[in-house]
């Protein structure tokens, strides 16, 4: 007679860290009026990416009030990187 064997489960756990580095061009300083603070602000691929989701999605929830942004007088926006540490620790406003 065989006795069927106990099954294993393994379960592996990854982290992954997603590191900006931004150049000259994708951050700048800029006053965010929903903060009331000035901030390096970022463009939208950056935070698309840090947030992993896509750049049209950004632009939804800027239309949505959702995220703190600046846009300059030539149309470049940039976004306020304090919303994204509050929405990531379930903080609502």
């Amino acid at each position: 007679m065989i006795k069927a064997g106990k099954k294993k489960i393994i379960t592996i756990e990854t982290l992954q860290r997603t590191v900006i580095r931004p150049n000259n061009n994708s951050v700048q300083k800029f006053w965010c009026e929903f903060c009331q603070v000035e901030v390096e602000m970022i463009v939208p691929e950056s935070a698309a990416i840090s947030l992993g989701i896509t750049i049209r999605e950004i632009f939804r929830r800027i239309e949505r009030g959702e995220i703190h942004f600046f846009e300059t007088d030539t149309g470049k926006v940039f976004i306020c990187p304090n919303i994204f540490m509050t929405k990531q620790r379930g903080v609502t406003e």
